[in-house]
């Protein structure tokens, strides 16, 4: 018996380095229905598979048109829906609902890459703070400072360790061609993470933190 197994593997073991081999001959594709030869690169429709491919291209298609409306990590409802908010207030809305809909805005238009955009309305928001920021609960104005503060840090990042990358981008300890030639934008992230730090004592945004963690962008 010992001896019959190790025949059947030496025979495997050849069979495998004879189909492995650059001389070994090439399966022959399979005809498609009708006969005939299959043409290389030929269209999906074309191939016995046409399909099941064409169903799948279909259902990413669907896909596709459904992102912007229900996909909740890249698609741009909530962007959309707080423009036309925004857009919609009156011009004696009470202060403290306009600084919510522009830091909301401002935190989202960042969140997709639409960092002038972002950038316009967080300033406004936080030229609005010096009249709110005895009205404005502590842990709303952390998630603001912290929102505020990725905005910047992000296009930091975009301008420097995407658009000039080098083989020491993003590496610590930063250094050489790692440091950020670019630094508007990654000096305001440093100068708003400050106040985040002092608002990361209470308990409030403690609770605001860990939720900010698990959601898509700061839970303002």
């Amino acid at each position: 018996m010992i001896r019959s197994a190790k025949l059947h593997a030496a025979g495997a073991l050849a069979l495998f380095m004879v189909s492995c081999s650059p001389d070994a001959p090439k399966p022959k594709a399979a005809a498609p229905p009708g006969g005939g030869p299959v043409a290389v690169g030929a269209p999906a429709d074309r191939h016995p598979g046409g399909a099941g491919h064409a169903k799948m291209v279909a259902l990413l298609k669907e896909i596709a048109g459904q992102t912007d409306e229900e996909n909740y990590w890249v698609g741009d409802r909530e962007v959309r829906d707080l423009r036309r908010k925004l857009a919609d207030l009156p011009p004696n809305a009470p202060l403290q609902v306009r600084w919510m809909a522009q830091a909301k805005l401002g935190v989202w238009e960042g969140w997709m890459g639409n960092f002038p955009a972002a950038i316009a309305q967080l300033d406004q928001a936080q030229g609005l703070l010096p009249s709110l920021q005895d009205r404005l609960p502590r842990e709303l104005l952390y998630q603001f400072l912290l929102g505020a503060g990725m905005v910047w840090m992000r296009q930091g990042e975009v301008l420097n360790c995407c658009y000039r990358n080098t083989p020491e981008s993003c590496i610590l300890p930063i250094q050489g061609k790692g440091i950020h030639g670019t630094q508007g934008s990654s000096r305001r992230a440093r100068a708003t993470s400050s106040p985040v730090r002092v608002c990361s004592f209470s308990r409030a945004s403690r609770a605001s933190r860990a939720a900010s963690h698990s959601s898509r962008v700061p839970t303002l």
